[in-house]
């Protein structure tokens, strides 16, 4: 399975673990951009928004990490977050 493979299917599998806990998620599936899924959910008349950035071993190299502080600038109200998967688990770590 190649890498690209590997990080497509933790997207997806991100994204169910979403989707089961009441998130509508969409996945920017080849945009090659710094986010990997958008998810949004509605909780007492407020909608809270998730940009994450998908990364098996959960690093991020500097240049992505400064886009993802720039967006979590340009959108204080969304929580910009990475998943990674850490013994087995997906953890979620804002950034």
């Amino acid at each position: 399975m190649t890498a690209y493979a590997r990080g497509a299917a933790f997207e997806r599998k991100v994204r169910r673990l979403l989707e089961e806990d009441g998130w509508f998620v969409v996945r920017s599936a080849g945009s090659r951009g710094v986010v990997d899924l958008i998810a949004l959910r509605e909780r007492g008349n407020v909608l809270r928004v998730q940009l994450i950035s998908c990364k098996l071993n959960g690093y991020v190299p500097p240049a992505e990490r400064e886009q993802l502080l720039e967006l979590k600038r340009q959108l204080p109200h969304a929580e910009v977050l990475i998943a990674a998967r850490r013994n087995g688990r997906i953890v979620f770590k804002k950034v």
